[in-house]
């Protein structure tokens, strides 16, 4: 999903099949999925003109032959009285390549592969193996580099965790080799993804769903902002056979994402939370709770997500998505308080972690300043609420409580929790 397309070609109703258009698909990254069609759907011009509906699918055929779906089509028409036709642009949601759904809805998939920049960082995928040879002046005289070729085996497998009935989540470890003539310039890549397994076939939006939860689980790990970079789905039923081998066609999903993703590099690890091999042992458990309680922590893990989004200025509207946070997590899972006392049982709770026992927050200047943003009150009625560097340095303190909730939440003892914060580099827990 970084990379700019555009398509050519033929494009139709899948009511109206033999109503076909000419036109053109862009997307750019981040922006938009734009159809720009020579004409419309109807003969009518001033049918045209008016239309104002949602369409919920698109379908067409482009110039190299792809089958595409688009879904949620927005039009907007205009006209030069000059020319003798119409333009008709849709702003669309979602373009899938490779197959024409008859719905969103559509129970068609039975697997998912999902690729994060972050999560190879994450969970490093030691795939490929380096075997130096030196002589006795220690010079190096080889280096032999090997992986195995896995073939969709077992081998690839770095963990697996049923979260459903229905569902199984996969972290594979993989490799890309490609080479010029003459390997002039042989690359390799080695990168772990993740891959969502349905028992029985699934609709795009439950895959969707499923992503989603991951996104955020990474997003909590990294303490940054995690959206996937491509989804590749696959259908039974589409498949190349090759000697009795079943080689499915991959179709993608393609949307556009708030943020922008940014090139990692090794050292950003040092900045995560935590990190696949600090919870091997525990993954399955934590994963399985994280999506069996998602409308329950949903609220909460949300305002953490947003308070950890990068920003070029800091407002009273921060320090409020923080501090309701942590109301709503010991309203949902401790009881119902007053938020004086929910800070100090919070504080308390988490007094074994030494960045939180050190910070020394003043619950009475979050009180204050949580009434006095909340209801616009006199600053008189609230004097020890605080405002600009002040507020800012409060926010930090309480996410760091926030994100101990979370980790407490995910079913991590107290030795962890402190053994994180000391371990992570990040200058969000600093």
């Amino acid at each position: 999903m970084n990379d700019s397309i555009e398509f050519k070609g033929y494009w139709f109703l899948p009511n109206k099949p033999n109503i076909e258009v000419v036109g053109v698909l862009r997307y750019i990254p981040n922006v938009s999925i734009m159809l720009e069609l020579v004409g419309g759907f109807s003969e009518n011009l001033k049918q045209l003109l008016s239309v104002d509906k949602e369409v919920e699918l698109i379908q067409g055929y482009t110039s190299d032959a792809k089958k595409v779906t688009l879904v949620n089509c927005f039009p907007s028409s205009s006209i030069n009285f000059a020319a003798s036709f119409a333009i008709t642009k849709y702003s669309c949601s979602y373009m899938i390549i490779g197959k024409h759904l008859h719905s969103f809805s559509d129970a068609s998939f039975f697997k998912a592969k999902v690729y994060f920049a972050e999560l190879t960082y994450w969970c490093l995928p030691g795939a490929l193996e380096g075997n130096m040879v030196f002589d006795e002046n220690r010079n190096m005289t080889s280096l032999n580099i090997s992986f195995e070729n896995f073939n969709d085996n077992n081998l690839e497998i770095i963990h697996q965790t049923q979260i459903d009935d229905n569902t199984n989540l996969l972290l594979k470890k993989c490799v890309d080799y490609k080479s010029s003539n003459y390997f002039l310039t042989p690359r390799i890549e080695q990168y772990t993804n993740l891959e969502i397994h349905k028992k029985e076939d699934s609709s795009i939006t439950d895959f969707i769903s499923n992503i989603f939860l991951y996104e955020q689980f990474l997003s909590l790990a990294t303490l940054e902002v995690v959206e996937c970079s491509k989804i590749i789905f696959y259908d039974k039923n589409l498949f190349r056979d090759y000697n009795g081998l079943k080689r499915y066609d991959k179709i993608e999903l393609i949307y556009v994402q708030k943020g922008k993703h940014e090139k990692h590099t090794q050292t950003k690890r040092h900045n995560y939370l935590f990190v696949y091999d600090t919870i091997k042992n525990q993954y399955s458990m934590i994963l399985q709770k994280w999506f069996a309680e998602k409308e329950e922590i949903a609220p909460i893990r949300a305002h953490l997500m947003e308070s950890i989004k990068p920003k070029n200025v800091f407002s009273s509207v921060d320090f409020l998505i923080v501090v309701q946070a942590i109301e709503g997590y010991y309203t949902r899972f401790r009881k119902k308080d007053s938020l004086t006392n929910i800070l100090k049982n919070i504080i308390l709770e988490f007094s074994f972690v030494n960045k939180i026992k050190k910070d020394n927050l003043k619950i009475e200047e979050v009180r204050d300043s949580r009434h006095y943003y909340s209801h616009f009150m006199k600053k008189s009625e609230k004097p020890q609420a605080k405002e600009g560097l002040e507020l800012y340095k409060i926010t930090h303190k309480l996410r760091k409580l926030l994100i101990c909730c979370l980790l407490d939440f995910k079913g991590f003892d107290k030795p962890q929790i402190n053994d994180i914060f000391n371990s992570c580099h990040n200058k969000l827990l600093d």
